[in-house]
């Protein structure tokens, strides 16, 4: 009798393995894509004194599903970098959307669009801000990442491909 319980508790450990990797695997092909589809997007600010060009890019670095995330925003007289790391299983998989952004209050920008990732938690983000007089750096928590992109269509595709990697790594709905 002890025999057959630990054939089958190795049997389940076994299967629990490879569901696992299987679930780790299909998350890396999605990260994959995401990251092979990450766009730098130029835009257009126009507040009541200005009209000044920003650009905003991302690069992306995974190991299973932990992601880490740098996001550049460089303006004319500025360059600011974000950095954050979290967990794809930490995220509000069913709450990861794609919108328009056109500015808010009195700055108007050049539409793009927005992908928000929501977070169960908060997340430690770094911030440099590089600027003629001195670079600052602040730390913060967040608990959401966003990413933008030039387009619609691929704005909605990362969004699902998001939502995917998430499910794969045991997020919740």
């Amino acid at each position: 009798m002890n025999t057959m319980r630990k054939a089958a508790l190795l049997s389940v450990i076994f299967f629990g393995a490879i569901l696992i990797a299987r679930a780790d695997m299909r998350a890396a092909d999605y990260l994959t894509w995401i990251s092979d589809h990450l766009q730098t997007v130029s835009y257009t600010v126009r507040t009541p004194r200005n009209t000044y060009a920003e650009t905003a890019s991302a690069k992306m670095d995974f190991d299973g599903c932990t992601v880490k995330i740098v996001e550049d925003l460089k303006t004319q007289k500025s360059f600011i970098q974000t950095t954050v790391s979290f967990n794809l299983s930490y995220l509000h998989a069913d709450m990861i959307r794609s919108r328009p952004e056109t500015g808010s209050g009195n700055t108007n920008v050049s539409q793009y669009f927005v992908v928000q990732l929501p977070l169960v938690g908060s997340a430690i983000d770094t911030t440099t801000f590089i600027a003629p007089d001195k670079p600052i750096s602040e730390v913060a928590s967040s608990t959401f990442v966003s990413l933008s992109f030039q387009d619609r269509d691929l704005a909605d595709r990362q969004a699902q491909a998001w939502r995917d990697a998430a499910f794969a790594c045991g997020a919740r709905k």
